[in-house]
């Protein structure tokens, strides 16, 4: 198994969250119909692709209190989401996985704690860098500067994020990676498209085709991700997930036209030199 998932994990979440913005605000399209539109699509892609594909779906995968966990997934996926598209109607989406990447410390945090394989000494302090790094990008005339609906952002993330890096790394124990990310969006559209389908306005054709895109993009990326957290722990995917703001900050600087800030480019390159050393750790040690 690639060691470099979580990166490419981050490469189709960065070209997803891109395509977000440009939508909403190079096309104007309404923040209901696109979210409706995205998870109209992934939930399509999802049932044909588990009706295809035919993967092992029993009572083993829910037994015990795994069907709790996997609800409590499917809703902090949502939580985050809604917050996400929220922020991004009225913040520059490099500012947003700015962030982004301050989830990562409840995540290092209870994650070591938990689990007994996710305590490694190097990987953790080298993730809680990065994690500094970004907090002193913000630190402003000694004052965190953040907007309102970032902040409600961020909050949200450091709720949710742990709750899932804990229930992911319970579930993909016996769940495959593939068939728990298509029952995620599967479930989450399930809940989220009649509400939206409600408040949207039509869209055209393009538009819908963008949204698609995004989610198909989203997918994959949510499927590398999971099946990092399986090979290769939560603390290890997180930091060289951290790649995934810093690819979504330059493509919105070269496509999307938004300010360079030069204390997040420092901060970026410090979270970029992380993850290089964590490689070299773990070329070191053979093993997480």
């Amino acid at each position: 198994m690639n060691s470099l998932l979580p990166i490419f994990s981050a490469i189709f979440y960065a070209g997803s969250q891109v395509l977000d913005k440009f939508a909403m605000f190079r096309r104007k399209v309404h923040p209901a119909s696109y979210i409706a539109a995205n998870f109209y699509v992934g939930f399509g892609l999802a049932i044909t692709l588990l009706f295809f594909w035919r993967m092992p779906f029993s009572y083993e995968l829910f037994r015990g209190n795994l069907w709790l966990l996997f609800l409590i997934l499917v809703f902090a996926s949502l939580a985050v989401n809604i917050a996400f598209f929220r922020s991004l109607a009225s913040d520059d989406l490099g500012e947003i996985k700015t962030l982004d990447l301050l989830r990562g410390l409840p995540v290092i945090f209870i994650s070591s704690a938990i689990f007994e394989d996710e305590r490694n000494v190097a990987l953790i302090l080298l993730a809680f860098i990065s994690s500094l790094a970004i907090v002193w990008s913000h630190w402003e005339a000694k004052h965190f500067k953040i907007t309102g609906p970032a902040l409600t952002f961020l909050l949200v993330g450091f709720v949710t994020a742990p709750i899932n890096a804990v229930a992911a790394k319970e579930l993909l124990r016996v769940w495959n990676p593939i068939l728990l990310s298509l029952a995620i969006i599967s479930v989450a559209a399930i809940f989220l498209t009649p509400i939206f389908l409600k408040k949207a306005p039509k869209m055209s054709a393009g538009n819908f085709f963008i949204s698609g895109l995004s989610a198909i993009l989203g997918l994959v990326g949510g499927v590398f991700m999971f099946f990092s957290y399986k090979y290769f722990g939560i603390i290890y995917t997180v930091l060289l997930m951290s790649l995934e703001p810093l690819l979504t900050y330059f493509s919105a600087i070269y496509f999307l036209k938004e300010k360079i800030n030069r204390k997040k480019l420092i901060a970026f390159f410090i979270v970029l030199a992380a993850i290089v050393l964590a490689q070299v750790t773990k070329s070191g040690s053979g093993a997480l």
